[in-house]
């Protein structure tokens, strides 16, 4: 019971609506790209799977700034008025790239996590996770750095962070709780050492994805993980 609800939490969090993109909704009025996508048909969805898909592959060959949204119907054989049908212009566009990556990398890591039994178990296992898929997935982590560093207004960068810094405090957060409440950790200010566990994570991440050839993940790992045995030890 505890597992699948550390999974639902997990997803949940994680393919939830960017709070930015929420904001500029509300502030603006529904755009009709927006509308559209909330009465999607089937063809319409798997239409607009294939422009992110496409899209990702060009971010990854060209960077974001590179890539025109002329080249990405190009690719597909498509007007770039049928990008323009689903994305409100390419910002929007990098936006939902983002978090197609943030929730696809975030599956993986809610199986890891579910297969354990304690909240002390199901922590260490969310960092390794979080390690290990960035390890094997490190074109997508430097396609997420380099869309967000390009995508829109300061404030709109701000939102996307929020929004992704937010989830996984709420995930770290939730599992020290679990935690404690079987025992397995001990009692420590949860929200400070959430956001103590997702920095270091999202360094040694960021590390990892630039320089693999540098940075020993094994060995960091092995660090990382004793620190936090240490810090909620019962």
């Amino acid at each position: 019971m505890i597992a699948n609800r550390a999974k639902r939490t997990i997803l949940t969090y994680f393919s939830s609506v960017a709070p930015g993109a929420a904001t500029a909704t509300r502030q603006s009025g529904m755009t009709m790209a927006k509308a559209r996508q909330k009465a999607a048909t089937f063809i319409e969805l798997a239409r607009r799977q294939q422009i992110i898909d496409v899209a990702l592959e060009l971010f990854e060959r060209n960077g974001f700034h590179e890539t025109s949204l002329a080249e990405i119907a190009e690719e597909i054989g498509i007007s770039k008025g049928v990008i323009s049908y689903h994305f409100n212009g390419k910002s929007d566009l990098g936006q939902e790239v983002i978090r197609h990556i943030v929730r696809k990398l975030s599956m993986s890591v809610a199986e890891r996590v579910e297969a354990r039994e304690t909240g002390r178990e199901k922590l260490l296992e969310f960092v390794n996770a979080c390690l290990d898929n960035i390890d094997r997935n490190r074109s997508s982590y430097l396609i997420y750095i380099d869309t967000l560093g390009c995508f829109g207004t300061m404030g709109e960068k701000r939102d996307m962070i929020a929004w992704a810094n937010s989830n996984t405090r709420k995930i770290i957060v939730g599992l020290l709780k679990d935690g404690q409440k079987d025992g397995s950790i001990g009692k420590v200010d949860n929200k400070n050492v959430a956001d103590v566990i997702q920095s270091i994570v999202d360094g040694l991440m960021s590390a990892i994805a630039a320089e693999p050839d540098v940075v020993n993940l094994k060995g960091c790992k092995r660090v990382v993980l004793k620190l936090i045995e240490d810090l909620i030890a019962p």
